[in-house]
Formats: C-alpha cells, sequence, structure tokens
C-alpha cells in the first residue's frame, strides 16, 4: 500500500478487518465499494478508457489506432486453449460526436464459410453492448443488442437487436488477410441512446468463435469479459467501456478537470484525486485510500 500523501498527519486503518473505525457512519455507503475491490464481492469484469478519435471505416488498420490499447479476449469460455496462430484476437476503440468505432482483429489459420445455420458453431465475431450501461440480468427489450458477423464475409447477422440496427456498408468493413481477418465497424451513438461526451459508460463485451472443420461444432470461443457464454442473454456480465476526453483523464468513470477534481454526484459528490490512490473526500474533510488489494480509511486525528 502507498504511503498517504505528504505533509497530512493521520492514521491508517482497514476498513474490512476493524471496527475500530472513527467517524464510521459516514464511510458506510462505500462499503460495498471497498468489499468490490478487495475482491469480496465476486468475479471481475474488464474496464477501458476509450479515447476520441474519428476512423475511416475501411477494413485497415490506418495509423489512428497505432496508439490506441489493445484489448486482449483472453477469456478462454470453452476451456479449449487456444494459442496464436491457431486462433487468438483483441479489440480496439474510439469515439466521436456520432459514432462508436470498434476495431476486431482476429488471428485465425483457416477460416470456413458459414452454412447458414447455428450462427455459433462457426466463424463469429460479435459485439454485445449495453448502451445505457444498466447491466440488468436480462435483455431490456429497448437497446441492449447483439452485433453478429461471419468472418467469411456474409454479411451481418440480425439477431438480438431490439433496435432494428444493422449496419449499412460505409459502417462496417471486413478484410481478410493471410491468417489474419479485420472487421471494423462504426456503432451509431444517436440510434443506440448513447450520450456522446466523457464520462459516458457503456456495458460491452467482444467474443470470437473459430471453427476449422466446417462441421456444426466449435473448436474454440475466447471474450473480452467472463461472462461465460452468457453475454446474449445477460447484460450484467458484460465489461464496461468509459468515454473520456482528450486528455484520457477519469476515475471510476467521471471525468477529471486538471486539478484532480471529479463530480461522483451522488455517490461521493466532489473528490481530488491527484494523490490516487489516496483519494480526497470533501463532505468527508478526510483522505480515503482506494486500492485494488483492500480498503482503506485515512482518518485525522
Amino acid at each position: 500500500m502507498p504511503p498517504p500523501p505528504p505533509g497530512y498527519e493521520g492514521m491508517a486503518k482497514d476498513i474490512i478487518m476493524t471496527t475500530r473505525l472513527t467517524r464510521i457512519t459516514k464511510l458506510l455507503p462505500f462499503l460495498a465499494l471497498f468489499a468490490t475491490l478487495s475482491g469480496l464481492s465476486g468475479q471481475d469484469f474488464p474496464e477501458a478508457d476509450i479515447n476520441p478519435g474519428t476512423v475511416t471505416v475501411d477494413g485497415l488498420i490506418d495509423t489512428v489506432w497505432d496508439s490506441v490499447a489493445e484489448q486482449a479476449l483472453s477469456v478462454d469460455i470453452d476451456q479449449t486453449s487456444p494459442e496464436a496462430p491457431d486462433f487468438s484476437g483483441y479489440w480496439k476503440g474510439l469515439w466521436d460526436s456520432e459514432h462508436l468505432y470498434i476495431l476486431m482483429v482476429t488471428t485465425d489459420d483457416v477460416t470456413v464459410p458459414w452454412p447458414g445455420f447455428s450462427f455459433w458453431q462457426f466463424d463469429m465475431t460479435e459485439i454485445f453492448i449495453d448502451p445505457d450501461n444498466s447491466k440488468g440480468d436480462s435483455y431490456d427489450g429497448m437497446n441492449d443488442s447483439q452485433f453478429i458477423w461471419p468472418r467469411n464475409g456474409e454479411g451481418q447477422i440480425p439477431f438480438t437487436n431490439p433496435l432494428g440496427l444493422t449496419l449499412p456498408f460505409e459502417m462496417e468493413a471486413l478484410v481478410q488477410g493471410e491468417g489474419v481477418v479485420v472487421l471494423e465497424v462504426a456503432l451509431p451513438l444517436a440510434d443506440l441512446g448513447i450520450t456522446p461526451q466523457a464520462g459516458t459508460q457503456v456495458g460491452l463485451d467482444i467474443y470470437m468463435k473459430d471453427n476449422d472443420t466446417g462441421l456444426a461444432s466449435r473448436n474454440h470461443q475466447i471474450s473480452w469479459s467472463p461472462s461465460d457464454d452468457e453475454a446474449f442473454r445477460n447484460p450484467s456480465l458484460l465489461g464496461t467501456i468509459t468515454l473520456v476526453s482528450e486528455t484520457g483523464q477519469s476515475w471510476y468513470g467521471y471525468p477529471v478537470d486538471s486539478s484532480g477534481w471529479a463530480d461522483t454526484g451522488s455517490w461521493m459528490r466532489y473528490v481530488n484525486v491527484t494523490f490516487d490512490p489516496w483519494i480526497w473526500v470533501v463532505d468527508l474533510a478526510t483522505f480515503v485510500y482506494i486500492g485494488d488489494d483492500s480498503g482503506w480509511a485515512y482518518i485525522p486525528k
């Protein structure tokens, strides 16, 4: 655990393991958060900040993508231990005032045609999206959506998509190379009901399926979030992306200004994250430690 911010007198206490906290009543609303961060409330789901940028959707990995971090599909859903060059994948994202751009790159030594049935058993790339990040345990029938593309180029398959969105040709592009398939799409923010501003959070998962034989039995399936092959019906298992500003500064999805201040609304109101993971909470007039290994509070003497 890092030391407290310089020049501040006080003491640290573990809020999970001790009952000897002063001012404990003021910290009670945050106990659920601390439990989550200390691994006490179950599975961790991935998060990613999405920087602004505009993309020409052509299926080519243009230079605009060079500085964007790869998000590996590292979850082995079928527990079949795929390895490159047989099968692996990653995605990247950018956003502007109109679109959420997603680049999905699959390494696959064999790509077979989709025969028109049982798409879940063949070479597919899928996007699962919860536009308002409501994370219900079933699709809400309003905007929770699934987009599916066969990697042999047969075009998008309309499926679980209550908005009826099928991307026009200028908003999707699939390019097949030797052992690599690049799929680039532009999802329309307005149609999905996503507010194009820094701090907006969206539920997201990416799946890739692998079939090397042409038989109706896939060889592998990988994903970004550990959704256990349930993303098609349970948005609560999706990861979370946050649209961030040019500076890329955000804290738990809240925009951070140049002085380190963030307005977390009804959660903790105004906080300063300059010394993150030591967070100054204005309403508590104290530092709170929020780390990856345990929950701590910094209480003044």
